[in-house]
């Protein structure tokens, strides 16, 4: 039986046949546009991983929904709507943080006493990492608290554990792509500047 050629059919033909559960055509949507939204979205935002999550986010909430998705205007625009929409937020996000940071910094500057509020929310923080850090899967938990905890260098974790550099190097960018899902992002960043 000859297999379907996909990049025959028009966006909105590969959309009918998603909601009709069809994976290889929304693979093959997911492979026109992918590479275009990935160029395009990283001249907003720097951070590949970020852009590649950011991505993932929008196919997967697409195949979730395909049943219920109402396209109105060509599937294109509804994507690069869509792409929009997630990079308006996370500008509105790093804003709120750095307005709440400044605020932080303001706070920290007075005179008044605030040594023991600031105590009450830096636990508060440290209970949430910490929460979240336990959830990880065993190795990779190990190899992320000798890097953020005990200040340990990828090469020494390596030699530590006997593993390579590259496999500690690759954990650790997992378990902050994780942590980064789980936490809030001031909870986050606070984890990254470790």
């Amino acid at each position: 039986m000859a297999r379907t050629n996909y990049s025959i059919f028009s966006d909105t033909e590969l959309m009918a046949l998603v909601r009709e559960n069809d994976e290889r055509a929304f693979q093959e949507i997911y492979q026109r546009f992918f590479p275009v939204l990935y160029m395009h979205t990283q001249k907003r935002i720097a951070d590949a991983e970020l852009v590649k999550d950011l991505l993932q986010d929008i196919f997967t909430s697409i195949w979730k929904n395909r049943k219920t998705l109402h396209i109105e205007q060509s599937v294109s625009a509804y994507i690069y709507a869509a792409v929009r929409f997630k990079v308006i937020n996370i500008y509105q996000q790093q804003q709120h943080l750095t307005k709440y940071l400044d605020s932080l910094e303001d706070f920290m500057n007075r005179e008044e006493p605030v040594q023991a509020d600031f105590l009450v929310r830096q636990k508060d923080l440290s209970s949430l990492i910490e929460q979240e850090v336990a959830q990880l899967p065993p190795g990779m938990r190990r190899i992320f608290m000798m890097s953020r905890f005990e200040q340990l260098s990828h090469k020494e974790i390596a030699a530590s554990l006997e593993l390579s550099e590259q496999t500690v190097k690759t954990q650790v960018k997992k378990a902050l792509r994780i942590l980064r899902k789980r936490l809030p992002l001031f909870s986050f960043l606070f984890l990254l500047l470790r």
